[in-house]
């Protein structure tokens, strides 16, 4: 989860401060709370990272900063593990006593 931060140009009209808001929402991002009414700093979470999108969203010059709070990866921790650690001699010997003195299975 990706929480971040964006600085909206005070210059920039009320439709395409509202375009940038809109194209933000679009993209994925939910809004949180925000810094202040008066400033344009509005603050959003995604589980996407919005780098590319802040990047893209530069060059229009509406967005004049932006930055993150924080990044964390919610993973789930997996509940079938497919590698188990094993005893190596353990279990070589239980092989051994299985297939005989060699393990191609000819005594």
């Amino acid at each position: 989860m990706y929480k971040w931060w964006v600085r909206l140009s005070r210059q920039a009209t009320r439709s395409e401060v509202n375009l940038t808001y809109e194209k933000i929402l679009r993209w994925g991002a939910k809004a949180v709370d925000t810094g202040s009414l008066t400033d344009m700093d509005y603050g959003f979470i995604s589980n996407r990272n919005p780098t590319r999108l802040m990047n893209k969203l530069k060059i229009d010059e509406v967005v004049t900063n932006w930055g993150f709070l924080s990044k964390t990866k919610l993973a789930k921790p997996r509940r079938n593990p497919t590698h188990i650690p094993s005893d190596k001699a353990k279990t070589f010997e239980e092989l051994k006593k299985r297939f005989g003195t060699t393990l191609g299975g000819k005594p």
